[in-house]
């Protein structure tokens, strides 16, 4: 592998290994103000939202408004220069091809899961929160209300 490229994974590493510490702190500072009551939306996601990476909150809080139940996002793989947004959700064709037209996978998940579900995934050009962030948006945008189609 060429040195750029080992180089783009630890600036990834860098970043996400900030955002936790930054998510650290806020969870304490909510425990610590008193706020330890789970909103309904966090008792639906079992984690609070200050411990879910900033960049996915909005896109996790559309997925699972829209019917997409999720159970994991944010930085992913050995080197965390992709994003994950997870779940035992499926995504209708045409949805994917709109996904892959912005460079975003849809993949099953692995058959050791053992269960059926999804990941939502893409590989960001730089460690830049507000870019990762503006992308989840529109992934999240474009996927269709399932609860529409009930």
């Amino acid at each position: 592998m060429p040195a750029p490229e080992q180089n783009k994974g630890s600036e990834f590493q860098r970043l996400r290994d900030a955002v936790h510490r930054e998510m650290e702190q806020a969870i304490n500072a909510r425990l610590d103000a008193g706020y330890k009551r789970p909103t309904d939306f966090e008792l639906e996601l079992d984690a609070f939202e200050e411990e879910i990476e900033p960049q996915v909150l909005n896109a996790v809080k559309v997925f699972n408004a829209k019917g997409y139940k999720t159970i994991s996002s944010g930085f992913y793989g050995m080197d965390c220069a992709d994003q994950c947004i997870d779940g035992p959700f499926s995504v209708d064709r045409s949805t994917i091809q709109k996904l892959s037209a912005i460079g975003v996978r849809v993949e099953p998940y692995p058959r050791t899961y053992g269960v059926p579900g999804s990941m939502v995934k893409f590989s960001p050009e730089e460690p830049d929160l507000g870019k990762i962030k503006a992308k989840w948006d529109h992934i999240a945008a474009l996927l269709p209300d399932k609860r529409d189609q009930r």
